[in-house]
């Protein structure tokens, strides 16, 4: 056996802003929205998880959220974030530990959101272009490709850091909702000289810097995986089929996750698919937990229109894993043992995962079957 990759730390950085966590069974978490609103079934079990990210799209086709309500991305009734804190309020009514995430994309002003009425068309806002991205009196605001509603918020005007940041923080202070799912956090989407991108993304990162020590939970970078170390999170979405492949998704899983950061795999088999022997749940779910440490969750969810899922494979005992994960010789075979004693197995080569179950796992297949 190869050694282990990288030992995890006993204390991340931001452990006072993070959810509950437990090896009992698949660590699980929720990223979706409904475009309506969740049922009081639904929302119990939204409560089940120690992490519920609210996606951008939640509650647009209720009118007693938006009147009119939203069809389209270019919706421009009001206001998401309400909508946020009331179900938070109704998650945190049954379990008051329970994480409540609000998407605030963090490029763009999206129309339905209250921030929009602080971006649109205030250049001491948003971005209003450079040399190479000029614009006129007309149109003050460089407008999001495609849709002529959202606008860039500019981090380097005081203006833009603020709309920014005091639109994430103001959900937090009534105590519904915890933190934010910051989407595009690495990226930068303005359409700016490359002259300008470094000084555009350090005043972006210095001002998410500052947020994240304001809120009271974690903010997730979202959602190709990579780290912003002054985040308490981040998040790759459609795990091992997108971005970095299997193998660079699981590596970003370590590369966070050793070091004591909040981390979530959101994928897919380990929510729809029932048969626990198929190659497809195999693979993903030793994936998922071939680097995981505490703080990394699997999460499911269709982004928007569907109700939460509570797969039996979400109560398959587990336990607290025994050591890190190690490689054969070869440095191909990479596995990882847990207290259950069901041990996972994931090919670099081949990239593909098997698991051989634990006692108390097969007994509760046996009778779940």
């Amino acid at each position: 056996m190869a050694p282990m990759l990288i030992p995890s730390l006993r204390v991340g950085p931001f452990d006072a802003k993070m959810p509950e966590h437990s090896w009992k069974t698949l660590p699980v978490a929720y990223h979706g929205a409904a475009y309506n609103y969740f049922s009081a079934a639904a929302i119990a079990r939204l409560a089940r998880f120690p992490v519920v990210t609210l996606e951008k799209c939640q509650g647009w086709k209720n009118v007693t959220n938006f009147a009119p309500p939203c069809n389209t991305y270019s919706c421009s009734s009001c206001c998401e974030e309400r909508v946020y804190e009331k179900l938070g309020a109704k998650i945190k009514a049954i379990n008051p530990k329970s994480k409540v995430i609000a998407y605030f994309h963090s490029n763009k002003a999206m129309p339905w959101y209250n921030v929009s009425r602080v971006v649109d068309n205030d250049t001491a806002v948003c971005f209003n272009g450079d040399a190479l991205n000029g614009t006129n009196a007309t149109a003050p605001c460089i407008a999001a490709a495609n849709n002529y509603s959202d606008y860039f918020f500019d981090f380097r005007k005081p203006g833009g850091a603020k709309a920014y940041y005091n639109g994430c923080l103001d959900m937090t202070r009534r105590g519904h909702v915890d933190g934010c799912f910051v989407d595009g956090c690495l990226k930068i989407e303005a359409p700016i000289g490359k002259s300008i991108e470094s000084a555009f993304m350090a005043a972006k990162l210095a001002n998410l810097k500052a947020l994240q020590l304001a809120v009271p939970g974690p903010l997730i970078c979202g959602s190709g995986g990579g780290l912003n170390p002054d985040m308490a999170a981040s998040q790759v979405q459609s795990f091992g089929t997108k971005h970095a492949g299997w193998w660079g998704d699981m590596m970003h899983v370590n590369l966070s996750a050793s070091q004591g950061y909040m981390f979530e795999v959101h994928g897919h088999e380990l929510c729809y698919n029932t048969n626990v022997s198929s190659v497809a749940f195999q693979t993903e779910y030793a994936a998922f937990l071939m680097f995981a440490q505490k703080w990394t969750y699997h999460i499911c969810g269709s982004w928007c229109g569907s109700d939460p899922v509570w797969p039996k494979a979400f109560d398959m005992p587990l336990g607290a894993p025994k050591s890190n994960a190690m490689s054969d010789a070869s440095g191909d075979v990479w596995s990882r043992t847990f207290e259950s004693g069901t041990q996972i197995f994931f090919s670099k080569a081949n990239t593909t995962g098997w698991v051989k179950w634990g006692a108390a796992a097969r007994a509760f297949i046996a009778e779940n079957d």
